[in-house]
């Protein structure tokens, strides 16, 4: 290339590629935030009140007195008659006793079923939802061990026995369990959680801000891409063409510091703008390509002060790391 052939320095493809995961990210980021604040947390609510109604329900209160207790966070947040008819027939659950499946589907469930045979202990759980059936009557009718002593004193396998049926008969007087409530019985996607957390009206509306601020983010990232797109960096024989359109003359230039030229491919131009200003201007090496070849240029015509990295420079800048 001869000295005055012009250099004409386009925007690197890398730059466009780094624009777009940032687009990528604050998009994405938003998404995340937006679906949390409109969807996600709003459900999280209703597995929270849920859990709560619940237990609310399993320890004898009436729905009135849930409502009153709960009336606080119910006021913080909406929640809209579909989701509340959900907490309600939670609440209703909640004070009935439990199923054959849950109990099987249970920790305690399936450990008596390991021990016994799945069929004879579904008749004890049957039995034992009546209540007119005692566990002493019902032992004697099968002639099952009637307590744990007369069962340890029969062996390993009347032990068994006796602990897998009596389990089994007591369970259908107990009360739902939620961790097996909400897999198996409630019908609802989510409710398995085992403490849902409970997320105020405040929260969620900070989740859709920052969403908004994330995108707001990404249309300003889509524009100043789409306004570097058309830049580009010149050397022509005399003057120096800066991204911004603005027309350097090399007479003007005045220092040119290159500190920054290695780790960050950033050089800046200083000139006179005219008798009472001064500016600068910035040449990037990792935002044009070929920006080198203008820099190589300016460092031969200028006869202003050109500013190099010092060895004591690189002594600070590890220091520093």
């Amino acid at each position: 290339m001869t000295s005055s052939e012009k250099i004409i320095c386009r925007v690197a493809v890398w730059y466009y590629r780094r624009m777009a995961t940032m687009l990528l990210l604050t998009i994405g980021g938003g998404g995340w935030f937006f679906y949390d604040g409109k969807f996600s947390w709003p459900a999280k609510n209703v597995v929270y009140f849920a859990k709560k109604a619940f237990n609310s329900g399993g320890s004898g209160k009436s729905w009135p007195e849930f409502k009153e207790s709960s009336s606080k966070e119910f006021k913080d947040i909406f929640l809209d008659d579909q989701s509340i008819d959900l907490i309600r027939k939670a609440h209703s659950d909640g004070g009935e006793d439990q199923t054959w499946l849950e109990f099987s589907m249970s920790t305690k469930g399936k450990s008596a079923l390991k021990k016994v045979n799945e069929s004879k202990a579904k008749d004890a759980f049957i039995n034992g939802q009546k209540r007119n059936v005692t566990w002493e009557s019902y032992a004697e009718l099968k002639n099952y061990a009637k307590d744990k002593n007369a069962a340890i004193q029969g062996g390993a396998e009347v032990l068994n026995q006796f602990e897998g049926y009596y389990n089994a008969f007591t369970a259908a007087t107990a009360k739902r369990d939620w961790a097996v409530y909400g897999v198996i019985s409630s019908g609802q996607k989510g409710w398995q959680v085992k403490s849902p957390k409970f997320h105020s009206a405040s929260e969620i509306k900070g989740q859709i801000i920052i969403a908004f601020f994330l995108w707001a983010g990404a249309f300003l990232i889509l524009v100043n891409a789409l306004i570097n797109s058309r830049r580009v960096l010149i050397a022509e024989t005399d003057n120096f063409i800066s991204e911004k359109g603005e027309t350097i003359s090399f007479d003007s230039i005045y220092r040119i510091d290159t500190r920054k030229w290695e780790k960050k491919g950033l050089a800046y131009v200083f000139y006179d703008k005219d008798e009472s200003s001064k500016k600068r201007a910035i040449i990037d090496d990792l935002k044009f390509v070929g920006a080198d070849l203008i820099l190589d240029r300016l460092k031969d015509r200028i006869s202003g002060e050109i500013v190099e990295v010092t060895f004591a420079d690189q002594k600070s800048a590890g220091e520093e790391s």
